[in-house]
């Protein structure tokens, strides 16, 4: 709390919303004697400044960014405005700040409630999260995709899969599913979590590793299929094989979009089913799968031939059994995390 009020006023305000703990409290005259070095090794412990002078605020902006903090400043008032410019995000009153206030401000309250900043924190959390969701969803399919093509290149006359069937892949499983991720809800806690480094880019170390590896798993469980199961399977030809092997990589990436509803649980629970756009959109992109196998234009135009039901017992177990190592890492990663947090 950064105030113009007397210290005792200040103080039992602190104390009564709960905010004082075992935090100090700072008057103006105490801070103006403080060097900007003493004040950035102290700024942290203290809780509550009082009778402070719009210099001090700009000390106090200033001492938090030094301490590697995204620091939000509220005010009203024309001494606020320098604060307001100086600090990560200036926040405005809308109804009773003044127009300098406003202006120096990122974003202004319009109701003037601090339940606000915290629900615009809160959605900005899930937009981040919804983010990172599509795009290691779509960078881990398209690396199965092109591991596919690349080991079927290398050990067969040509690769199993066809440039169009590749660019329908593309449209079916990066399309509405994709999409829907986009719009995926809050998980549990959302604002419960610490806050993200400010250089901690979308792309970190580990979310480029779990792009590989669930690449790499979609990629051995589509090639066990083609090479182990399929051409054991009675009255096999070359154009099923393909057809299973093109169904497969679409069942597989389809069941692995409700992987990122959570990062800590399994695909497998009732929540799963939860983002009902996500549903709509995999039921849409299954039944245009079933089109192309079984519509004899679309076979023609996709070289696919029908699938019978042992067939699609086997594209279904690989797609199960590829969601089911990558949920059981996903849990593994998580209690390696609970004890880490633990100790």
């Amino acid at each position: 709390m950064v105030t113009g009020d007397h210290v005792l006023t200040a103080r039992a305000i602190a104390a009564d919303i709960g905010l004082l703990g075992e935090g100090r409290v700072v008057e103006g005259r105490e801070l103006a004697a403080m060097s900007d070095a003493d004040l950035e090794a102290q700024v942290e412990g203290i809780r509550v400044f009082a009778r402070v002078d719009p210099e001090h605020k700009l000390r106090i902006v200033a001492a938090l960014k030094a301490r590697g903090h995204v620091v939000a400043m509220t005010g009203d008032g024309v001494n606020d405005a320098p604060a307001l410019k100086r600090a990560d995000i200036g926040v405005a009153m809308g109804r009773v700040g003044t127009d300098v206030a406003r202006q120096a401000a990122d974003m202004v309250l319009a109701d003037d409630d601090f339940a606000t900043i915290v629900a615009a924190i809160a959605q900005g959390r899930v937009v981040f999260d919804n983010l990172r969701k599509v795009i290691l969803f779509l960078l881990s399919c398209n690396v199965a995709e092109v591991l596919v093509v690349f080991v079927t290149a290398l050990l067969l006359p040509e690769a199993a899969l066809l440039p169009l069937q590749l660019l329908w892949l593309n449209l079916v499983t990066d399309g509405l599913p994709a999409l829907a991720l986009g719009v995926d809800p809050a998980e549990p806690g959302v604002m419960r979590r610490r806050p993200r480094k400010l250089t901690e880019a979308i792309l970190t170390g580990r979310v480029q590793l779990g792009v590989l590896w669930q690449g790499a798993v979609m990629t051995a469980a589509s090639l066990a299929l083609f090479f182990l199961v399929a051409p054991r399977m009675p009255g096999m030809t070359p154009g099923i094989e393909r057809t299973m092997l093109f169904s497969a990589l679409v069942v597989m990436q389809l069941l692995h979009a409700f992987d990122f509803r959570s990062a800590t649980a399994t695909v497998w629970r009732p929540r799963s089913l939860q983002n009902r756009w996500l549903v709509l959109a995999t039921a849409g992109s299954l039944a245009l799968q079933v089109l192309v196998v079984y519509w004899p234009a679309a076979q023609a135009v996709f070289k696919t031939e029908p699938l019978g039901w042992a067939h699609w017992l086997a594209v279904v177990g690989a797609a199960v059994a590829a969601v089911v190592v990558m949920d059981a890492a996903k849990l593994l990663q998580a209690a390696g995390a609970r004890r880490r947090a633990a100790a």
